[in-house]
């Protein structure tokens, strides 16, 4: 786990949530301390606890219209879609 961690912080990469919406782009920082490594030796994040960290519910989801939601990886400004989710599934999720 460490291994994945260290080249992901080597890379200087950083991990947003993208969430698009019909007339909104949202932008959350994802912090290096909600990132785990996944059963295939990826780096990933729990979409669950990035939304809640920044107090995103199903009504911020419903008002912005939410159409995707994307975990991105930056690194070195380019942009690599690592995960994406249907907002239905999201929203279900949420409501837990």
């Amino acid at each position: 786990m460490e291994k994945a961690l260290e080249l992901f912080r080597q890379r200087n990469s950083a991990m947003t949530c993208v969430l698009t919406g019909e007339d909104k782009v949202v932008t959350l920082l994802v912090e290096e301390s909600d990132l785990v490594v996944n059963a295939d030796g990826e780096i990933d994040c729990s979409l669950e606890t990035i939304l809640r960290k920044n107090k995103v519910s199903t009504g911020d989801i419903h008002e912005w219209k939410i159409q995707r939601i994307q975990i991105i990886e930056v690194i070195e400004g380019k942009e690599k879609v690592i995960r994406e989710y249907n907002p239905e599934m999201v929203l279900s999720l949420l409501q837990v």
